[in-house]
């Protein structure tokens, strides 16, 4: 599973006195925990998860509070735009069923992984269980 190669690439980093950041667009914050991994950032996309289509734009920044600040005192010119008052205001007020979405998801793309297992030709599909 991809998960069991998180703890030795941020031992690398780390010992390279590099961040590491991962991007969990693929398959969302509640089928990834990288923080739990020891990666310093993670980034989510929430007009993916949140919306499934683009009212709002914007993504979101989790770590610990010191990677965070850095973020913000030193780097901030270089991340973008921030979300307008609207989009914020959208943001807080969409009522979220990703648990539900991320449930049916899951389900779906199981059933295609053991589906295209049973297929001549394939040799080997890698889906996490």
């Amino acid at each position: 599973m991809i998960f069991k190669i998180w703890k030795p690439l941020r031992l690398l980093a780390k010992s390279k006195v590099i961040k590491t950041v991962f991007d969990t667009t693929w398959a969302s914050l509640i089928l990834q925990k990288p923080l739990d991994y020891w990666i310093d950032l993670e980034c989510h996309s929430v007009f993916k998860y949140l919306f499934r289509h683009s009212v709002v734009v914007s993504g979101v920044a989790v770590g610990k509070k010191v990677e965070i600040n850095s973020m913000i005192n030193d780097g901030h010119a270089l991340l973008g735009a921030k979300v307008a008052p609207f989009g914020a205001w959208y943001i807080l007020k969409t009522p979220s069923k990703i648990p539900l979405r991320m449930k049916q998801y899951k389900s779906t793309t199981m059933k295609l992984a053991h589906w295209l297992q049973e297929q001549d030709g394939i040799r080997s599909v890698h889906y996490p269980e």
